[in-house]
């Protein structure tokens, strides 16, 4: 399994809503009287009566007939259209032709009248940018008229700068952006565009600072809208959750701590993975596209029917749901049961679901498919390398006629054509079990899972180096100035080692160590010492540690370090730590390490044990360091440190054993230096939290840890 990726994650993934593409709003029924100035019911009955009597009006007029009157008509069969009503004849609309399409009609003959035509020009606006499937050249030849004109409404400018941009108009699409956001209008949306459109044109830093543009002006429904299409290819469901609920003033802020957070990740320079989320975009829109009826897209929004053979809403079919065998592919391509397990439930109605991996994936390191006979479907096979953990995932054509068209993903493929990608679903393949097949199937649910619910921008096709790594913040005793620590290491067995001169075992590699630091909004970045010592008698999981003190410097957010041997070895440790408190009592970063990880520091007569991560064993006694600091004497302030089980990524209420004492805390920086017994706990992860409370039982600080026992 990818262990980095999979952490914490749960198999049944939160639902979430369909969301159209940016700028288009789904809800037509409810925005088009907000541009139309005739009153409109909602009922098809009435709608259809008001149709036809506006229809008649022109009818009657000819060729006196008033943009008014056109733009009019245009509202009714635009709404009509809304609300799904099955077409009908009407004047100068042909018997089978669409309401959509008998709303442009009408549209246009109000333009053409008059050019600055309302609402017929914004009745053309609105559909345009709803309609991906549709060549923009007519549409967006109207709307240069409209904006020559000086018709400068927020539907004008938003679809002129889609279909500018769909159509590479740079001229046309500057002149609408410049337009709206001198206005004020629909800022989220054009940022977006704008930012594209500098990603398209290799302008990382452009486009980095137009799309947090867009992030920090984000107001209301629709601009969050617009910014939640985005954050989605990136976004875990327990972010989303965290997003979703952030005041408009936070958001800004926060979606770029998550973009510099996932750079780190990757050991990119900044920008790089919102850089890729662009050109990825590009390649999922030309060929993982749905095409499907406008009846049909519209009733995947509401979940009232399914959508290319599932419901909507993002989740995994229960087994009572599955219903089927896994599928068995011979070498052939010979189908050996009926269907593969369907556990993943479309929620995306724009792509199909090779999209949704590309998006958060890229492109795979491997690809294998079936050669299908006649009747049977296709199936193939995209593989992943991340941190030397592969990933899986499988596809099978809806069309049922061995075509590479749109796919489902699917679990518990297993076949011959595998055999240059996975050694044991190829021997598999030669005699499969039912046990054998729940194995497989249960492997697969957890890659399905990591591919829709994280991502990745890292190296791939490289020898995986492991490192691993801790960032502890402290201050200074002396001084109070902040300070930070990184303790790292390296699996020996990973590199390339070389004696020295003298004889010892040393390895070269080139180690960077970034950071983010969101109060400031600066990336900082540092070479870490590029010969590491190797440990005598190494074996196979030993690491060479080492540590870096950074003074005068507090406040990172996260954190990454990439490690490179020779060009062809690469490897990375990533995390996140919270900003040391202002309070007026406050906890450093719990320092928990074994003495045999075998690296300290002496800090103002303190000798503090440190440790890059890793399971600690039981028999040996665990070495515990932090600091309190107040800004005044306190008397009578209690401490408890206790160690509480975490079973199923939830922590025990109750704590597996506990250490409390009492004694005053001195204005400035109090250090605790433990020894912690862990003989008697059983094997498993423990948060380890310190808890410091007033002489009245108010908690006025607290700090955890993970501690993976063994």
């Amino acid at each position: 399994m990818i262990s980095g990726l999979l952490a914490g994650i749960l198999l049944q993934v939160t639902a979430l809503a369909p969301m159209d593409y940016p700028g288009f709003d789904a809800n037509l029924a409810q925005y088009l009287p907000t541009i139309c100035a005739i009153p409109m019911p909602s009922e098809r009955g009435p709608l259809q009566k008001l149709e036809q009597k506006l229809a008649t009006t022109v009818q009657y007029a000819r060729n006196k007939a008033t943009a008014a009157e056109w733009g009019a008509v245009a509202c009714a069969r635009a709404m009509l259209s809304a609300i799904d009503a099955p077409a009908r004849g009407s004047f100068l609309m042909y018997a089978g032709t669409s309401w959509k399409n008998g709303a442009r009609d009408a549209a246009r003959r109000a333009i053409a009248i008059d050019p600055s035509s309302h609402p017929g020009i914004d009745v053309i606006a609105v559909l345009a940018v709803g309609e991906l499937d549709r060549k923009p050249d007519d549409d967006l030849a109207v709307l240069r008229v409209a904006v020559e004109a000086g018709v400068h409404t927020p539907e004008v400018l938003r679809a002129c700068t889609e279909l500018a941009f769909r159509t590479e108009d740079h001229d046309l699409m500057a002149r609408c952006t410049r337009e709206a956001l001198s206005l004020g209008l629909d800022s989220t949306w054009h940022q977006l565009r704008l930012a594209r459109q500098r990603f398209r044109d290799a302008d990382t830093l452009g486009g980095t600072a137009a799309f947090l543009a867009a992030a920090r002006s984000a107001r209301g429904r629709v601009a969050r809208m617009d910014l939640d299409w985005h954050l989605q290819w990136f976004l875990s469901p327990t972010e989303r959750g965290v997003w979703q609920n952030l005041p408009d003033s936070g958001r800004g802020a926060w979606a770029e701590d998550r973009l510099r957070e996932r750079d780190l990740r990757d050991g990119r320079p900044p920008g790089t993975r919102l850089a890729e989320h662009f050109a990825r975009l590009e390649f999922v829109e030309d060929n993982f596209r749905l095409r499907v009826p406008d009846v049909m897209r519209q009733a995947a929004r509401t979940g009232a029917a399914t959508f290319l053979g599932f419901r909507v809403g993002q989740g995994f079919l229960a087994a009572a749901d599955s219903g089927a065998l896994p599928v068995v592919l011979d070498s052939t391509g010979a189908i050996t049961s009926e269907l593969a397990w369907r556990e993943y439930r479309r929620w995306q109605i724009n792509f199909d679901d090779r999209g949704v991996v590309w998006m958060r994936f890229g492109k795979p390191d491997q690809i294998a498919m079936n050669t299908p006979l006649q009747g049977q479907a296709g199936y193939v096979t995209w593989k992943y390398m991340v941190d030397g953990q592969p990933m899986l995932v499988h596809f099978r054509e809806v069309d049922f006629d061995g075509s590479s068209g749109a796919t489902d993903m699917a679990v518990g493929v297993v076949a011959g054509w595998q055999c240059g990608m996975d050694v044991a679903r190829c021997l598999a393949s030669q005699g499969y079990s039912i046990a054998t097949a729940e194995q497989f199937r249960q492997q697969d649910r957890e890659y399905l899972a990591i591919a829709t619910t994280r991502d990745d921008n890292s190296p791939r096709g490289r020898k995986t180096i492991r490192a691993v790594g801790l960032v502890y913040q402290l201050w200074d005793v002396a001084t109070g100035a902040p300070l930070s620590i990184y303790a790292y290491g390296v699996r020996v067995s990973d590199l390339m080692i070389t004696p020295d001169a003298t004889g010892n075992a040393r390895a070269a590699v080139a180690i960077a160590f970034r950071r983010w630091h969101p109060a400031t909004a600066e990336w900082r970045e540092d070479s870490l010492p590029s010969l590491l010592d190797i440990p005598e008698g190494h074996g196979g999981d030993t690491h060479a540690t080492a540590f870096r003190i950074l003074p005068a410097e507090g406040g990172i957010a996260s954190w990454g370090m990439t490690v490179v041997q020779d060009s062809t070895r690469w490897g990375r440790a990533y995390g996140n730590t919270t900003p040391l408190s202002t309070d007026s009592v406050a906890l450093s970063d719990l320092i928990a390490a074994p003495e045999s990880r075998g690296i300290s520091w002496v800090h103002r007569g303190d000798r503090i044990y440190l440790s890059p991560g890793g399971i600690v064993t039981k028999q040996e006694p665990l070495r515990l360091y932090y600091q309190v600091r107040s800004q005044g004497e306190l008397g009578g302030a209690s401490t408890q440190i206790a160690m509480s089980p975490i079973v199923r990524g939830v922590v025990d209420s109750v704590p597996a054993t506990t250490l409390g004492f009492t004694s005053p805390l001195h204005a400035g920086v109090n250090v605790s230096n433990r020894t912690l017994d862990l003989s008697q706990l059983p094997a498993g992860k423990y948060q380890l939290e310190v808890r410091v409370t007033s002489r009245e039982g108010v908690v006025l600080a607290w700090r955890g840890a993970v501690i993976d026992v063994e």
